[in-house]
């Protein structure tokens, strides 16, 4: 049986590295996740969960609220990053502007940045 000390050294031996925004991208043109759900944040990329119904549904019902509640000239991005930086691309976010104004790049602001979880 493993001690809580000892779980507590395995923990502390681990060691992560931070990747550059350009590392990420890369690995992504490379098939690296299989297509994994991942998040970049704060130069680390984090594995999401595979997306239960009911978060689903939560996602679809947050994205129709905001639809109704955002003016035209604001778009809602579901499930796609807003660019802050070398370490940070979260997801889903309102931006403003069209859709197709974000065709070269991702947005670097956001009017608001919504995170789904049913935990």
């Amino acid at each position: 049986m493993v001690t809580t000390e000892e779980k507590a050294l395995a923990i502390s031996t681990i060691q992560r590295h931070k990747f550059s925004k350009a590392e990420y991208y890369k690995m992504a043109e490379m098939g690296f996740f299989k297509g994994q759900r991942v998040e970049f944040i704060d130069g680390e990329v984090i594995l999401m969960s595979s997306q239960e119904t009911g978060h689903a549904i939560a996602v679809g019902l947050v994205a129709d609220k905001l639809q109704t509640i955002f003016a035209e000239g604001l778009v809602i991005r579901i499930q796609q990053p807003l660019d802050l930086g070398e370490n940070y691309e979260p997801e889903p976010v309102v931006v403003v502007g069209q859709r197709r104004d974000y065709s070269n790049a991702h947005p670097k602001t956001a009017v608001l940045v919504v995170e789904v979880a049913l935990s």
